[in-house]
């Protein structure tokens, strides 16, 4: 089990950060508005990335590569569902080990609760 959460571990982090999402009606001065996204670590999703540098270069040049554009946006949203969906797989196969773990330190908890109940009584 323990093998299973560090695996779990390893595929979950640093995959998602969270981003300010940026002004919208209810909070048009951006204070309180934040979104998750994969994360920009080129170690973690290179080919993400990429698409996304591309994209932002397309976007600061003409306006006459809207065609370019379009392609390179629909191949980021194909790309961010793969990695979303290997993501999901990997907490999916990994969620009995954590269930397991989960319980193991209310176990935990209960018992330091109650030794710290029975010194501060003196029971």
């Amino acid at each position: 089990t323990i093998d299973g959460l560090i695996e779990l571990y390893r595929s979950l982090s640093g995959a998602v950060e969270i981003v300010r999402s940026g002004p919208s009606l209810s909070d048009p001065y951006n204070r309180f508005s934040y979104v998750f996204r994969l994360s920009s670590d080129d170690a973690r999703f290179p080919d993400l990335n990429k698409l996304r540098r591309k994209e932002e270069t397309l976007l600061r040049a003409d306006s006459n590569k809207s065609q370019q554009l379009a392609v390179v946006q629909n191949e980021i949203s194909v790309v961010s569902n793969l990695i979303t969906r290997r993501l999901i797989t990997s907490m999916i196969n990994g969620a009995q080990d954590a269930g397991r773990g989960v319980q193991a330190l209310t176990r935990l908890d209960t018992i330091f609760a109650r030794a710290s109940y029975g010194l501060e009584w003196h029971c």
